[in-house]
Order: C-alpha cells, then structure tokens, then sequence
C-alpha cells in the first residue's frame, strides 16, 4: 500500500504543483509501483470528472471569467499533461526494455540427447544452467561422457556424435571436436562448414562425412557422399580433396595416408538409449550366430566358433557351450581406452573347485605381473572353495561373494563408469542377479592407487596381442594358465555406457522360465 505522503506527490504531478526536486521520486514509484500506477489513473480520471462537471456549470452561468485566470489555468493545464504524457512515457520505455532484453540470441544449434546419455554444456559466459542445455551457441562446449546426441544447426547442418565427446561451437560455420565420433550432413546453402579436430582441418564441399578424433588412435576422415577438404595441422601440413567415398587417417608425421571408408563406425540417427552389441546364440548353428543392436558395427561383427563351441538351449532360446578349451572369438576390437562401458550376459558353471579362467572381454593382457590397465574382462575365480565372479583391467581387479558354479543359469553385469573413486580406484560394480556384489579390489605390487595418482582405465585394443571380444578365452597370451571345462554363456551384451541399476535388474528379468534351474 502507498503512504500518504507517495499519494500527495502523485496528486501535485496532476496538479502541476510538483516540486522539480520530487520528480525522480515520482518517476521511480511509478516505474517500480503497480499500486501507484493504479493510483495515478485513478485520481486523473476523478480530475477529469471534475473538470468535466465544472465545464458544463460555467457553461449554463456564462460568467465573466478574468484573462489572467484564464491564462493560468491553461498553463496548469499544459504542465499537468506534459507530466501525464512523460509518465506514460517512462512506463512504455520500460516495457519496450524489458523485452528487448528478455529476448535471447537465436541458437547456433539446438540438441536432442538419447536417454542415458550423460553430458554437460557450459556456454562461453559461462552459464552452465539446465534451462540453457538444449541450446548451443558460439563459444558453447559440450562435454559428452557417454551415450549419443543430435545437433540441428540453424544453417541446416545436421550432425550425431557418439560419445564419449569433446566438442566446441566457434561459429555458425565451425565446430571443433576434440575427442569423439562425430557424422555430419551439410546441405547446399552451409556449404563451407568447417569441422577442426587436434590433428587435422576439415572443410565441407556440399557433402556428408564423419570424424574421429581420439587420443589413442590416429584421427580420421571418412566421406560417404560429395566432396571435402583436409589439411592437417602439423608436421608434413599435407592436404587433399576427397570427392565421392574416400578416407584419410592423419599419421604421426602430420601426413594422409588413404584408408577404406567406414560408415560401421557412425551413427546417423539417435538411437532409443545407449548403444549396444547384442548377440542371442539363438540360431541353431554358430557359424549363423550375428550380432545386433544399436551400435552401426553390428551389421559388420562376426565371429569364429570352432569345434568345441556348439549351441545348447539357454537362459532364454539357445545358449553357446563350450566342451573343449577353445574360444569364440569376435573381429570386433572392443571399447578402448577410458570409455564408459558395461558388459552383460547369463552364465551357466558346473561345480568345481580350482576355477580361474575369464569369461568374456577383450584387449591387451600383459601376464602373472600385469602392471597396466590395459584389458577388460569378467572372469571366474574359485576363493576358499567357494567360486566367484569377477572384473579384471589387467593390474586392477575386483571379486564378489555369491556363488556361481552350482550349475543354474546366473546373470552377470560388469560396468566401469571411467571415473575413480575417491581413493583413486577404478569406479567399477559387479552384479549377480541383477544384485550388486559387496566387492573385495585387489592390485599388483607395481601398482599403488591414491588420490593423488589415480588407476585409470586405458584399454588397449590395437596392440598386436590385444584380443577382440573373446568368449572363454586363455587367461593369459601362451595359454599359461587356465584349464578345459565346460561353460554356457546366453544373451552377450556389451552396452557403450554404463546403464543405471534398474536398468540391469531388468536384463536380469528379460528372459523368464528356467533361467535359473538346474539343467
């Protein structure tokens, strides 16, 4: 409610009586006051009313009315609405400001992330706001830890990057990508679009293309439609124009070296959560097991099953069963280096007293003094007579406590996140049954976690010994350790993420029936 003293100042603005050292008093109640504003109306149109009836008296009594009088009431007239005018004024400048500056600039790009994607967007003034997270404008970084987005582009551009991702909108016209798979589709009015990784600088000829940049492995440029030009930004500073479907990995020495193109490796489109590789075992033969999911490399994966590996009933439709000491063994690399991952699958052991053999994984596995993380992998170990699941990263290991060679059909689940725990270990979960396990973590002698010298996980999958996916492979290159017996191994999953905890009690739920009875 106004005072009385904030009423009479509005009263001597109508009036024309007020003080020239009250005006920027007035004119501050009325911008920040909905009440005195109100008020204002409200006494001018009382005033007006009197001076309408005092119009229509003098006009039936036609007195004699003195010049001077006359003169002075039209000054007081003019003044009164001139301060009425400046008011209404002030009020429309304000709402005018308000939303012009209310309005933001349009995005560079706006983005679309699939479920479980985890990611952050800090803007160039440093706004790191939810509100502002589906927008990206120039100078906007987005940090994707694992799972996929989509970007639309004001321009038209359109592009999908696979986590994990560092990239950077400079401009309308150029993007730069640090680390992580990237497709791009740039259409005829954007031509010019510009995609700079560490390592090498792309420029769009009207074209379709993808890149990836990755601190373990070369980066590289794969054209699927139109025309594009490379230049790299170091040492031999080569360049060339690929047109139609070519590629180009950057070498150490800053050069091109011409590679086969491969669409496998992008995604498109998003996809309906974290990708994933999945293979059923549920075709009859294994030369005819395939691999299926969201990640684009599924339609290009297979698999090598030898003689020992047949296919059984399973968890759920048919399971692999392995009767010798030989592997299923994949051409697909694996995860490298520190990205999200999560591997699933349904395992059936029968009962036995000395297991210590892996059960599914891949990468590089140096042997018994194992010092690097360079290797990932589920793993069966038999402790104080009771057998175990665990996780291994080569140095780095972790066990559970329930048992799992009693003969029934048990699901695994093995995530590692790429974080670490706050003593430096490696964030890695191990779940029985859709469980998680209490763990116990162990590592070699030649390795010391802290805080402030953390094990980080830094999968290998291109040295020459590294293995692919591999199901009930050696334990160690050589065969050294590990022993023949038999082992069933239904729905593979390998998820690029780590999904949450109800998400793997559901796979855990997926196949219904037997799944955990005696066969």
């Amino acid at each position: 409610m106004i005072s009385g003293r904030e009423e009479t100042r509005i009263q001597q603005l109508l009036d024309g009586e007020l003080p020239e050292s009250a005006w920027p008093e007035v004119k501050a109640l009325l911008e920040s006051s909905e009440e005195a504003r109100r008020a204002y109306c409200a006494h001018a149109r009382l005033r007006s009313r009197f001076a309408h009836m005092r119009r229509e008296r003098i006009t039936l009594q036609t007195p004699a009315v003195p010049v001077d009088f006359m003169i002075e009431s039209q000054r007081r007239r003019l003044f009164r609405w001139s301060g009425i005018a400046a008011a209404a004024l002030i009020l429309i400048s304000a709402l005018v400001m308000r939303l012009v500056l209310a309005r933001e600039p349009a995005p560079t790009a706006t983005l679309a992330a699939a479920a479980d994607s985890r990611y952050a967007v800090e803007h160039a003034e440093g706004s790191t706001d939810a509100a502002d997270a589906g927008v990206l404008r120039p100078g906007s970084r987005l940090r994707l830890e694992q799972g996929t987005i989509e970007l639309e582009f004001a321009s038209g551009v359109r592009s999908v990057v696979r986590g994990p991702a560092d990239l950077t909108v400079v401009s309308a016209g150029e993007v730069h990508l640090d680390r992580g798979t990237g497709w791009f589709r740039v259409p005829e009015n954007a031509v010019g679009f510009s995609v700079v990784t560490p390592r090498a600088f792309i420029r769009d000829l009207g074209t379709e293309f993808g890149v990836i940049a990755r601190a373990d492995l070369a980066d590289s440029v794969h054209l699927f439609e139109g025309a594009a030009h490379v230049q790299t930004r170091f040492g031999a500073m080569e360049s060339a124009t690929l047109r139609g479907s070519e590629a180009r990995e950057i070498t150490l020495a800053g050069r091109l070296q011409e590679t086969v193109p491969q669409p496998q490796r992008f995604l498109t489109g998003l996809p309906e959560g974290l990708p994933f590789l999945h293979w059923s075992f549920d075709e009859a033969s294994p030369a005819a097991w395939r691999a299926s999911g969201t990640m684009p490399e599924a339609t290009a994966t297979r698999g090598r099953a030898p003689a020992e590996i047949e296919s059984i009933p399973g968890a759920s439709g048919n399971a692999l069963h392995r009767t010798g000491g030989s592997a299923w063994v994949t051409d697909w690399p694996g995860i490298a280096g520190n990205s999200p991952r999560t591997l699933s699958f349904w395992l059936r052991l029968p009962q036995r007293n000395d297991y210590i053999h892996p059960l599914a994984g891949w990468g590089h596995r140096y042997g018994d003094e194992d010092a690097a993380m360079a290797s990932f992998f589920a793993f069966a170990e038999t402790v104080d007579g009771v057998t175990v699941a665990g996780a291994s990263l080569g140095g780095y290991w972790i066990k559970g406590t329930t048992r799992i060679d009693d003969d029934r059909w048990h699901h695994l689940a093995i995530t590692a996140s790429g974080r670490q725990l706050p003593d430096g270990r490696p964030e890695m979960r191990l779940f029985v049954d859709g469980r998680e396990e209490n763990v116990t973590a162990f590592w070699t002698a030649g390795l010391q976690p802290s805080e402030t010298e953390p094990l980080v996980m830094a999968t290998d999958t291109t040295h020459p010994e590294a293995l692919p996916l591999s199901v009930l492979s050696q334990l160690f290159p050589g065969g050294q350790r590990g022993h023949e017996f038999p082992a069933s191994i239904d729905e593979l999953r390998v998820i690029e993420g780590v999904p949450t905890p109800a998400d793997i009690q559901a796979l855990s739920r997926s196949n219904p029936g037997s799944r955990l009875e005696s066969r």
